[in-house]
């Protein structure tokens, strides 16, 4: 078995190879090249999913899959496969995840449907002395409205809020990022006479 500084000069190629022929210091060199790459997809994942420890498990067990399946003369570029398929396995796992979060909820049967209608709690949070914020929470949607009197107002996870709605927690944060932008353009634009002060 070569000594890990000599496999550090060997094409991926090679290092693919002999980590499908159960080199485990060739792996180890292969992991730690693409490492970046991994933790960067990760990274892209993470923002809407809590379980980030958990994620990056997976990951790297979605990696070490994709070498042993490779094949040069089928898939030509490892990174370029491993970009691609990395991130479809990622996609599926949250997916899955989410499937499973809603069956604990109560919320999704085992096929994957809704058992109940997802609830939008409507009215904005109470007793908001600052006018300009009440007026621009109003403009939000019913949904957004929930999402950051849920997140900001009541100092709940993402998790809880998800399975609540009935929604993965990619969309919770999502729709909580697309309501915040909104409410910073809302409260950056010039003051327009305040209709409750007269």
């Amino acid at each position: 078995m070569p000594a890990q500084s000599d496999l550090d000069c060997h094409s991926t190629t090679e290092l693919v190879a002999a980590t499908q022929r159960g080199d485990l210091t060739a792996q180890e060199v292969l992991y730690r090249r693409f490492r970046p790459l991994l933790e960067a997809t990760v990274a892209s994942f993470r923002r809407g999913y809590a379980g980030h420890a958990d994620l990056s498990q997976e990951t790297a067990r979605f990696f070490l899959e994709l070498v042993r399946a490779f094949s040069a003369e089928r898939e030509g570029n490892f990174a370029t496969y491993l970009k691609a398929r990395l991130h479809w396995h990622i996609a599926r796992y949250l997916r899955a995840e989410d499937r499973r979060r809603g069956r604990e909820c109560g919320l999704v049967d085992s096929h994957g449907e809704l058992l109940v209608e997802p609830a939008v709690p409507g009215p904005e949070p109470v007793g908001i002395a600052n006018p300009r914020l009440r007026r621009a929470l109003a403009r939000l949607s019913p949904r957004q409205r929930a999402i950051i009197a849920g997140f900001y107002w009541q100092d709940r996870e993402t998790q809880e809020i998800a399975c609540e709605l009935g929604v993965t927690t990619q969309a919770v944060t999502a729709v909580r990022r697309r309501a915040e932008a909104t409410l910073r353009r809302l409260l950056l634009e010039p003051a327009s006479p305040d209709p409750e002060a007269e």
